[in-house]
């Protein structure tokens, strides 16, 4: 019997945003710890455009993902990878990364606005590993 075709369906998605009665954020209240928890409403258009791969490999055995996210605005970006083992019935161990990111410069303070996590958490990685039991 030949081999199964690898199969990976892609999708691609745009979602724009317009906010009403938008008020800009000044640099000086960037500094603040409140803008610290802002997050969303940082531009008056606000664009996020994603990527998702992902499969179902060996009988669905083995279940590959990708996530690539990135809000075009805010200019910062958020990629999430991982795969699904299934050990036994309802028994699946599940790996991945976590990344953040953004395209704009340390010094940048629109850098601080931020769409998938704070100022802080950019450019920290996350790596977990989780044995699971689904009912």
């Amino acid at each position: 019997m030949p081999p199964a075709a690898l199969r990976l369906p892609a999708a691609l998605s745009w979602s724009p945003a317009w906010i009403q009665n938008f008020e800009k954020v000044s640099d000086a209240d960037l500094s603040s710890p409140a803008a610290q928890l802002f997050t969303g409403a940082g531009f008056e258009l606000e664009q996020a455009l994603a990527l998702r791969l992902q499969g179902k490999l060996l009988n669905e055995t083995l279940q590959p993902e990708a996530l690539f996210l990135t809000e075009l605005a805010a200019r910062d970006w958020l990629f999430t990878a991982g795969g699904t083992y299934n050990l036994a019935d309802g028994w699946n161990l599940k790996a991945g990364i976590t990344l953040h990111g953004s395209f704009r410069s340390g010094d940048d303070p629109l850098r601080q606005i931020t769409v998938f996590g704070s100022d802080a958490a950019r450019d920290s990685d996350a790596a977990y590993l989780e044995l699971r039991f689904d009912f």
